[in-house]
């Protein structure tokens, strides 16, 4: 009976061990404004949670009119050295938010990612809505302070009175990863997710 009892402690231990040793997502989440309604999200670029490696964004299809109505975030593979793109572009997730507003797209060109991500907020009747965004694209592997590493993407169409914005930047060594926040027919609230592509 010891015996058994000892047996079972030593599967256990080892399930246990190994859970530990489980990949973990080392995504950090640097900062979301907007209004305080709708249910939340998020719509990150990793293909499975069992990958270590992460995917970084390389752009964004959005819907808009007064307001950013829905949005999904363009996702794209890294070779090793994460210097390049690898592969094909997708999206992680259908659009997020409502069905309203026209269609616009900002991306950045091979082989840069979104390091900076900009949302702007502002009233919308009795709510506080997400109005627009913009970013910044870096080139791959590269130092942002060199010539020519960075440069902004601006949607062309802007919405609505703007009452608040905020400047997301990824920490060093990471890229854009995602986004999150809350939706409903609108984007009420949305934050920038980053990960080290590896």
């Amino acid at each position: 009976m010891r015996h058994l009892t000892s047996r079972r402690a030593l599967a256990v231990a080892c399930i246990i061990a190994s859970v530990a040793v489980a990949p973990q997502s080392h995504a950090t989440d640097v900062g979301d404004i907007g209004g305080e309604g709708g249910s939340p999200f998020r719509s990150e670029c990793n293909r499975s949670e069992y990958v270590l490696r992460s995917d970084v964004v390389i752009g964004f299809d959005m819907k808009s009119g007064t307001t950013l109505d829905a949005i999904v975030p363009i996702c794209i593979a890294v070779n090793e050295a994460g210097t390049e793109w690898s592969g094909a572009a997708y999206k992680p997730t259908g659009y997020i938010g409502g069905s309203g507003g026209g269609y616009q797209q900002i991306h950045c060109a091979p082989p840069y990612a979104v390091r900076h991500f900009h949302v702007y907020a502002g009233p919308a009747g009795d709510d506080n809505l997400v109005k627009h965004v913009r970013m910044t694209c870096q080139r791959l592997g590269s130092d942002p302070y060199a010539a020519g590493a960075t440069y902004d993407v601006v949607p062309q169409h802007i919405a609505g009175t703007v009452t608040g914005d905020q400047r997301y930047s990824c920490p060093p060594g990471e890229w854009g990863s995602g986004i999150y926040g809350n939706y409903g027919a609108f984007i009420d609230r949305l934050g920038f997710v980053c990960q080290v592509p590896y």
